[in-house]
């Protein structure tokens, strides 16, 4: 055919309209990732960084140092408590990226020359979320000890704990990402094209006229099992060859599994429903998976996102997913201990099996109705005026005729009718009348 010949050939097709209108797209892709993203993702630091407190000393001292410590531009002090609680259940949630520990006697020690140590721990579950932080405050020591009056020999010191992940290994963090995005991700491939198989199998009508919801959440289950070894499998092999921390109780992670696989599916099946064929909904996945990839802490940390781009990120299954794989593989934290967050993923979960229940019934109700109509008797077509239009008159001159051709006419005018006068006259003896 040539070259020449192909590529103008191809060029029609583009601009035909018959398929893709790639033309449009690209661009329209390039504006939205470029002002959404970065809209979104404008925060490259930890600007007020949550950071938690525990003060045993509760001086005067000890108060100052919290107020530099809520001055810096990269914490904020969000709660304190003035008794020994393990640092890291205040990690649990993301509600804290630090905890700074202030001894008992801290005060006396600053201002009699002896050492004055101070503890923080670290939440290294994403290494980059604390960067900023194990810069700030060695600052504030060193600031500190500076200003200070009296003796020279002692001053205050920081110790530092990394929690978690204390080698800071890709196995609990970018690797573990991509093993549940890259598994969600071929999983919704699996299951997004399911309606418009059954669709073209002349299944679908059956399903939706004589079963129900779970009908089809039942077929999920093959695909739900298949993902939920997939991912304990890749998690083995995470721990055995690489330096994967599972501080969490194993059947209750399964537990989580076993729900978010099955919302992920009813959550695929939903946005492919509507498609012509499997290959057309397949396209749909990028609508519901990646976002939670981008948000959900793996790509960055989400304290350097805002605080409305953190709660709408909820809206993806793998926002939540990457929340409890924090939770309670790296943290160890129980189901009870993230009661709340439990809670609010049990509401998501139903709100997702609130719209694929209703698309289920909308679509059986459209069967239905469709299915009533065809069974409907043919009507015989009327016309849309029950009005006469044309009026015969016969007539043969005599008076009775006369006053039928009267009444006629009145009738015609009521109607708007025309009148036809079919005249009968007498020829000879044989023939009777003819029209005329």
């Amino acid at each position: 055919m040539g070259f020449k010949k192909s590529l103008l050939d191809e060029v029609k097709f583009l601009f035909s309209g018959k398929g893709m209108p790639y033309e449009k797209v690209c661009i329209m892709v390039a504006m939205v990732i470029s002002v959404v993203l970065s809209v979104m993702l404008a925060g490259n630091f930890s600007k007020d960084a949550p950071v938690a407190v525990i003060d045993l000393d509760n001086s005067r001292y000890s108060r100052e140092l919290i107020t530099k410590i809520d001055a810096s531009e990269y914490m904020k002090v969000t709660s304190i408590l003035n008794s020994p609680v393990n640092p890291e259940t205040l990690c649990y949630r993301d509600k804290v990226v630090a905890v700074v520990f202030l001894p008992q006697g801290l005060e006396k020690n600053r201002y009699s020359g002896d050492a004055a140590p101070i503890g923080i721990f670290y939440d290294n579950s994403n290494t980059a979320q604390t960067a900023d932080i194990k810069e700030a405050m060695p600052e504030i020591v060193a600031i500190d000890n500076a200003m200070a009056s009296g003796g020279s020999s002692g001053g205050l010191t920081l110790n530092s704990r990394n929690l978690f992940n204390p080698a800071g290994s890709t196995s609990n963090t970018q690797t573990q990402g991509f093993l549940f995005f890259f598994g969600a991700m071929f999983f919704t491939f699996a299951t997004i094209g399911m309606v418009p198989r059954l669709r073209l199998s002349n299944r679908y009508e059956r399903i939706l006229r004589n079963g129900t919801p779970f009908d089809l959440i039942a077929r999920l289950m093959p695909y739900v099992f298949c993902l939920v070894v997939s991912m304990f499998l890749g998690l083995a092999v995470l721990r055995v060859w690489g330096d994967l921390v599972f501080s969490g109780r194993l059947i209750e992670f399964l537990i989580i599994e076993m729900l978010m696989a099955i919302t992920i599916g009813m959550l695929s099946v939903f946005m492919g429903w509507t498609a012509a064929n499997p290959g057309i909904a397949s396209s749909r996945m990028i609508l519901f998976i990646p976002g939670g990839f981008i948000f959900g802490g793996v790509t960055s940390p989400t304290d350097h996102l805002a605080n409305w781009v953190v709660s709408l990120s909820h809206i993806f299954p793998l926002t939540w997913q990457f929340h409890f794989t924090r939770d309670i593989i790296q943290r160890g934290a129980s189901l009870p201990a993230i009661s709340a967050e439990v809670g609010a993923f049990l509401v998501y979960i139903g709100i997702v099996a609130i719209l694929f229940s209703l698309r289920f019934e909308k679509s059986r109700a459209e069967i239905m109705a469709n299915e009533t109509a065809d069974e409907k008797p043919a009507e015989v077509e009327t016309p849309k005026e029950n009005k006469l239009q044309h009026i015969l008159i016969p007539t043969d001159g005599s008076g009775q005729a006369f006053k039928a051709a009267l009444e006629g006419i009145k009738i015609a005018e009521q109607n708007s009718a025309r009148i036809t006068l079919l005249m009968c006259v007498e020829l000879d003896k044989e023939i009777s009348a003819f029209e005329q």
